[in-house]
């Protein structure tokens, strides 16, 4: 009897050891401590950025997963079968980074690379997807300095997890937005449709243009963001060229910039104007007014 009472004994104090070891580890591995613990640190704000957007939010059979030192994707195929997308984590010379493990097949890898990429940009202060910005074929010229290499031939991803992309190639490449602003061939009939109609509207994915006639003056506005300042001042002042010429050509356009005067003896400007009545600004646009004397 007095051995059994010892060997329950024993086993209970071995259960109880191992019990404290198995909690202090996970809660360890929790915290970031220890290999597997800071892979888990580093990856808990991607995989959650990633499950959480919309994108991804509108599918049921995707989902980003932390597994000891990679992040695991996991996807149903169209004919039904469990597959996976695995990212690794890198570090070379100080940057950061994780990259596709194998090479995929399957027609799904293209959107989970993109959501991966997209996850990590607005972690690091981006907004919308790097795929609307920009044409896509442009990452496979781009470098992991840059923040991104995403090549649709080798089928590879790579993501600088401390890069804003955005930033980083600003000015080197074309956005896909860079020619929407409004062009002298948008408004040839620009003065007889204020005569008749009295207003005038611009709506074409950022650049929103409202003007409106008046008796001694055309009150011009938009909706100016960091994103879109040059393309809707460039919009304006070709409203201005088209309606007022002699106008136009006092202005201060340089290739990156246009700077308009608060007030001069021909028009005048005002910023976070409150305007509701266009139909095409929303309650969050900052809005911008010119109003170009007669």
């Amino acid at each position: 009897m007095k051995e059994n009472k010892k060997r329950i004994l024993f086993w209970f104090v071995v259960m109880i050891v191992f019990s404290i070891l198995y909690f202090y580890g996970k809660s360890s591995f929790n915290k970031g401590y220890g290999k597997y613990g800071s892979m888990k640190k580093i990856y808990d704000p991607i995989v959650l950025e990633f499950n959480t957007s919309d994108e991804v939010k509108r599918l049921t059979d995707i989902r980003a997963n932390v597994s000891k030192d990679e992040i695991i994707v996991t996807y149903i195929t169209p004919d039904k079968k469990k597959q996976k997308f695995v990212f690794e984590y890198y570090k070379t010379n100080n940057i950061e980074y994780i990259k596709n493990k194998d090479e995929y097949n399957s027609t799904t890898w293209s959107f989970i690379a993109q959501q991966m990429a997209n996850a990590v940009y607005h972690l690091n202060g981006g907004k919308g997807s790097l795929f609307d910005l920009y044409d896509p074929t442009i990452f496979s010229e781009t470098t992991i300095q840059d923040g991104l290499i995403y090549n649709t031939s080798s089928k590879e991803v790579m993501i600088n997890i401390k890069a804003n992309v955005a930033s980083n190639i600003y000015g080197k490449y074309k956005t896909l937005k860079d020619d929407v602003y409004i062009k002298d061939e948008d408004i040839v009939n620009l003065a007889s449709e204020l005569d008749k109609d009295k207003t005038f509207k611009y709506n074409d994915q950022d650049i929103k243009i409202y003007v409106k006639n008046t008796d001694t003056s055309y009150e011009i506005y938009s909706a100016l963001s960091n994103d879109n300042a040059y393309r809707s001042n460039l919009s304006v002042a070709n409203i201005i060229k088209k309606l007022k010429p002699a106008v136009y050509e006092t202005l201060n356009i340089t290739d990156t910039n246009i700077i308009f005067e608060t007030n001069t003896s021909t028009y005048s400007t005002q910023y976070n104007v409150v305007f509701s009545e266009s139909g095409i600004f929303e309650t969050n646009d900052k809005i911008f007014k010119l109003t170009l004397f007669k």
